[in-house]
């Protein structure tokens, strides 16, 4: 007989029991985690395995003793709503339907769980017809609907028109339908309207039924209900609709806003709001920090917390910081004194929810005193003009027209005593505080106006007094990439002409046109420590400045782009020529600057794309840069001759032979790039050639050592006529080859040089010196040395 535990267990049982537990507690985030995507994975079709994982995945955020618990079955239950599921983010919100058509967003998942494991044992979808399929169904729909009886329920109830107000929801619906096991109609006895704010909630909140309509007030604006109604039958069995989610509406703020220049709108939007009479109607309230004049007869009120007492008292004389009520929509309050405005308006339900908006304005007061004039805006009386505008903003106000026999009139002024104006009469201006302007007048005067013509920054009019000289403004426009040169009374410049600080003496109004002069670009080019080589039109002063016929070689106008022969070659053997022994320009910038603000350091002869502003800045003024040709030392190549293939060095005398750095006299060989006076090579001093000889190019083992490597030169004497070179020039060790060498002054031209590093065979090696050989152009079967000392 197996042993059983107190609660009627298996020791393994129990212990296969608290296992199971313990799994299910520590796969509780991963499970979650897991479970909420697969569920929003399959959401998205909403399948009946992707609600009924979402459902087991919510249920885990309830504790068991939250769950309802069966009187009959081992089993405790969770019950929510697919609706539920989405709007917890745990199925997709955007689905239309369910799998088949079968299932309502609004029906009810039970998952089951077994009361003393507390493992889930399965999910199951509550539509209607579930209520009769088994008797773990039964149970879940009973705990679930609140359907105690086993009488068949043939309709639910249904919600089918929801109006939605900032406090109140108004539900119409159908009754249910039920009948007895025997097919009787069950008379309903009891209709309860409930709501929530999920639908896992018990619903214990009630409204009001009327007819076949539910009515649920006080509630809080622009938020989220579950609504259901409930009927029950005279056997007591209970029927309940799916719940409804319905979203109360918003209070909308009162508006705010000018009226006209002194008077403010405020109105009130009672859409979404509904009285005790069923009516669209909320409650206005205002205040004003300044007083006020309204349109409306208003009442005065006193604000307690967030709720209002307002009197029977009737007025239309608002004062500064009081809380007014209005009954109508709109209301209008003027002002007279200028200043800053706040203003601040509240529509309330009758709940107290409520929307309130403030503004803030600034009310400006502008007077135009008459003064000494004969009329101002055609009256003689003073004219205060008003500007209401938001808070720190600027109004616009027209000046009025100035009139006295006699005089000019000048403007407006708030110094009663200027000679000029702030603001011209009859111009709108944009105003920012209160002030008083008076009009200022003189005697008959002329107007003097300033044109830049085309430039900038032209002088402010100026007043002239009938047969009175002045002195014309002596400031001066600017143009970019002109010079003022002076005014003149026509804008061509052939009227009349001042200079600026002129004295002017006319008796009428004139305009004064700037006249300009464009600026230039003036290029000097300079040869640079070089030579000029050209014809007789071009002539270098002693600065080595180029001119031709006298003048500079290249100017152009601001903004202008070079032309398309570019700039001057200075190589050009028919234009200019500049040399310079054992220089040449560099390729590509051949000019460089040498004096003057240069835009550039270096420029290229072939260039035709260059603007004036590549050269120097001549916006302001004219500007002069010395370009010189930009020398570079002609380099030399360290190579030998060889008649095969040209400038180059090889190892034999072929062209299959490989091709190798060599040095004469120890140091690289200068080879020019053409023959001057049948010379390739360029003769040093320090390297010699051999006189004679009688030997045959195949008796001769001609010699070049690389200097990278180690001479190795025979120690013995012989031969004829060879003492190894002049002792104070070097030697060649005393050394002599089996043929007749004679190591004296050089001489003969260079050609059909080849490389060698090995000496002649069967002669003791000595370390030290380097040698060279080559053969004579007009004598080939003579070889001629050269080495270092």
């Amino acid at each position: 007989m197996k042993k059983l535990s107190n609660k009627g267990f298996t020791l393994i049982e129990l212990l296969a029991t608290i296992l199971i537990i313990g799994l299910v507690l520590g796969l509780t985030t991963y499970g979650i985690i897991s479970s909420v995507k697969s569920a929003k994975d399959e959401g998205s079709k909403l399948t009946l395995a992707g609600i009924k994982e979402a459902a087991r995945t919510y249920s885990n955020e309830y504790t068991d003793d939250t769950w309802k618990a069966s009187n009959k079955l081992n089993n405790i239950y969770f019950c929510t709503t697919i609706q539920e599921l989405i709007n917890k983010g745990l199925l997709d919100k955007n689905a239309k339907n369910v799998e088949g058509n079968t299932i309502g967003l609004n029906d009810y998942i039970a998952v089951v769980k077994d009361k003393t494991t507390k493992v889930i044992k399965k999910e199951f979808v509550l539509a209607l017809q579930a209520f009769n399929e088994d008797e773990e169904k039964h149970e879940a729909h009973q705990y679930c609907t609140g359907n105690i009886k086993p009488e068949d329920i043939k309709k639910l109830p249904i919600i089918n028109k929801k109006n939605t107000y900032t406090d109140t929801i108004i539900a119409e619906f159908t009754d249910a339908e039920f009948k007895t096991k025997d097919g009787n109609v069950s008379n309903i006895k009891k209709r309860e309207c409930l709501y929530d704010e999920t639908t896992s909630g018990n619903f214990t909140s009630k409204g009001t039924i009327t007819n076949k309509e539910c009515k649920i007030e006080g509630l809080v604006q622009n938020k989220n209900y579950y609504v259901k109604v409930c009927m029950t039958s005279k056997n007591d069995s209970r029927a309940c609709s799916t719940p409804e989610i319905v979203k109360t509406k918003e209070v909308k703020s009162p508006s705010i806003n000018i009226n006209t220049n002194d008077s403010i709108k405020i109105t009130y939007d009672d859409t979404n709001i509904i009285d005790e009479n069923g009516n669209q109607n909320g409650n206005h309230y205002f205040k004003s920090d300044v007083n006020a004049t309204s349109n409306k007869n208003v009442s005065t009120c006193n604000e307690e917390g967030e709720t209002f007492s307002c009197s029977s008292d009737s007025t239309i004389n608002i004062t500064e910081d009081k809380w007014y009520k209005v009954d109508d929509k709109e209301v209008k309050l003027s002002y007279t004194n200028s200043g800053d405005i706040t203003i601040a308006a509240v529509t309330r339900d009758k709940s107290g929810n409520y929307k309130s908006t403030d503004k803030n304005y600034s009310l400006y007061k502008i007077i135009f005193s008459r003064g000494t004039a004969d009329t101002i805006g055609g009256q003689t009386n003073d004219i205060k003009k008003l500007c209401l505008v938001n808070k720190d903003e600027t109004c616009t106000i027209t000046s009025p027209i100035i009139k006295k026999a006699g005089y000019n009139v000048v403007g407006w002024n708030t110094d009663s005593n200027a000679m000029t104006s702030t603001w011209s009469q009859n111009t709108s201006k944009n105003i920012n505080k209160s002030e008083t302007y008076f009009p200022i007048v003189k005697l008959k005067t002329y107007t003097i106006k300033y044109n830049a013509n085309g430039g900038s920054g032209a002088p402010s009019n100026q007043v002239k007094e009938h047969n009175k000289n002045i002195t014309l403004s002596t400031s001066k426009p600017i143009r970019t990439g002109y010079t003022f040169v002076n005014w003149n009374t026509s804008s061509a410049g052939n009227g009349t002409s001042y200079s600026a600080g002129a004295t002017y003496s006319g008796n009428s109004d004139i305009t004064m046109y700037a006249q300009w002069r464009r600026n230039r670009v003036i290029i000097n080019f300079s040869v640079n420590g070089g030579t000029l080589i050209s014809t007789a039109a071009y002539s270098v002063d002693a600065n080595g400045i180029v001119t031709k016929n006298g003048s500079n070689l290249h100017s152009m106008y601001y903004n202008d782009t070079i032309m398309s022969t570019g700039l001057p070659n200075y190589n050009n053997s028919s234009y200019l020529n500049i040399m310079r022994n054992g220089y040449e320009g560099v390729s590509g910038a051949e000019w460089k600057c040498l004096s003057g603000n240069c835009t550039k350091q270096t420029y290229s002869q072939d260039t035709n794309t260059y603007k004036a502003s590549d050269f120097c800045d001549a916006s302001k003024t004219d500007c002069t840069i010395t370009l010189g040709v930009n020398w570079t030392e002609v380099s030399t190549k360290t190579m030998y001759i060889n008649a095969n293939i040209g400038l180059n060095c090889r190892s034999g005398s072929g062209t299959s032979y490989s091709i190798v750095t060599a040095y004469a006299c120890g140091v690289p060989v200068k080879v020019r790039t053409k023959l001057v006076n049948d010379w390739w090579y360029e003769v040093d001093d320090k390297c010699y050639m051999s006189k004679g000889g009688t030997g045959s190019d195949g008796n001769w083992k001609d010699y070049l050592v690389d200097s990278r490597s180690k001479l190795t030169c025979p120690t013995s004497s012989g031969g004829s006529g060879g003492s190894g070179g002049d002792s104070g020039e070097g030697k060649l060790l005393n050394c002599t080859c089996n043929e007749d060498a004679d190591c004296g002054v050089a001489g003969g031209n260079l050609i059909n040089l080849y490389c060698d590093t090995n000496m002649k065979s069967g002669k003791t090696e000595k370390e030290g010196k380097y040698m060279c050989a080559w053969k004579n152009k007009y004598k080939p079967n003579v070889t001629h040395w050269c080495w270092t000392r």
